[in-house]
């Protein structure tokens, strides 16, 4: 998951799996402007550079189906959003696809387990053992 970012008015928001990452795509930014210095120094540019760590963002919290009481339109899901921290998240969806699997009959068969699930289910074991000690 990406916990951290970088930013400028030129770049845009990009997203970076470590804190040095994204304190490199930051510096790069710098380092664009400082060449182009000599054709005028870009203040506002800049001045928009940041990097850090990502403290929420937002994520689907529920999707069922569209009741007549959720009121207008002619929809056919009906689907709600939140902040939530980048550890929740990861917590969430490694749970979520624990009781998937779990609720399978077959569990371990072939190709039913993605890599984004093994993923989740590493982050929900390190979580475990983590409480453990």
């Amino acid at each position: 998951m990406s916990r951290y970012f970088s930013h400028s008015s030129e770049t845009g928001f990009e997203v970076h799996t470590t804190r040095e990452q994204a304190k490199a795509a930051a510096e790069e930014m710098l380092a664009e402007y400082q060449a182009d210095a000599s054709d005028g120094w870009d203040e506002d540019g800049v001045l928009s550079i940041h990097w850090g760590e990502v403290s929420e963002r937002a994520v689907e919290t529920e999707r069922r189906d569209y009741r007549e009481s959720d009121g207008g339109g002619d929809y056919e899901e009906w689907v709600s959003f939140g902040l939530r921290t980048p550890d929740s998240i990861e917590l969430s969806g490694a749970l979520t696809v624990l009781q998937r699997i779990t609720n399978k009959t077959g569990i371990h068969q072939a190709g039913e387990i993605s890599e984004d699930d093994i993923r989740a289910l590493s982050y929900l074991v390190g979580l475990l053992k983590d409480a453990a000690e």
